[in-house]
């Protein structure tokens, strides 16, 4: 077993990033498809994940590899925390294929299942809107209900919040889902990515040329960054 230099575990730092992203281990389970069996022997430090199992519970968490075994490259995490804490959003772009879909994030399915069970009914977008609101609580600030909203308020500009039957809104939000899939990012939000993510690419190493960035304060909005990258 494999500790790091506080003397955790892996199923301690699996742990406490499921508890952190308000995870229970069958809901972990739904979205990786890892049994819950097999996740709680690996919270209790029984056995260690493959690599490709890994990989599968980074992508659930949404975090990356590196932050689960505890490599100090997750640093850029405890920055994005910082950000998120201080009340500016912040973009996790994920790798190609990476995200899960979007229908299985629990928000988004909870707001699903409350459309389905009116889906014979004809409402405006607003009354949507108070559906959505309902169910977010006091968490309306959360990413996931925020898009939602985004994703209610198009339904309602698009049919000038007439009242039309709930099942054409269920579609409407898988088409919205299917389109925010392809975006590298959505929702308002300041976006990190590294240079080799931002052309699309991998490789090992990222040379970025400029120093100090001595430039006069008139030009530093419109600054730039040259790199170049080798495998």
């Amino acid at each position: 077993m494999q500790y790091d230099d506080d003397g955790r575990h892996f199923g301690n730092r699996l742990r406490e990033t499921r508890l952190a992203a308000g995870l229970s281990q069958s809901e972990l389970e739904e979205i990786s498809g890892i049994p819950k069996a097999r996740l709680s022997r690996y919270e209790n430090g029984h056995v260690e994940p493959s690599i490709q199992t890994l990989a599968r519970l980074a992508r659930a968490l949404n975090v990356s590899e590196a932050s689960l075994l505890g490599d100090q490259r997750a640093v850029m995490e405890d920055f994005f925390r910082v950000l998120e804490e201080r009340g500016v959003p912040v973009s996790w772009t994920p790798e190609r294929g990476s995200l899960p879909p979007l229908g299985r994030v629990r928000e988004i399915a909870t707001f699903l299942r409350a459309l389905e069970a009116v889906s014979k009914e004809a409402r405006s977008a607003s009354q949507l809107e108070e559906l959505r609101r309902e169910l977010a609580g006091d968490d309306d600030g959360n990413p996931w209900w925020r898009l939602l909203a985004e994703i209610v308020a198009e339904w309602r500009d698009e049919l000038a919040d007439a009242a039309a039957p709930v099942d054409a809104a269920i579609e409407h939000v898988w088409e919205a889902l299917a389109e925010r899939r392809r975006e590298p990012s959505f929702g308002d939000c300041v976006q990190l990515l590294t240079v080799h993510a931002a052309k699309g690419l991998e490789f090992r190493h990222v040379v970025v040329a400029g120093g100090f960035w001595r430039c006069p304060p008139e030009k530093r909005s419109r600054r730039s960054v040259a790199s170049t990258t080798w495998g």
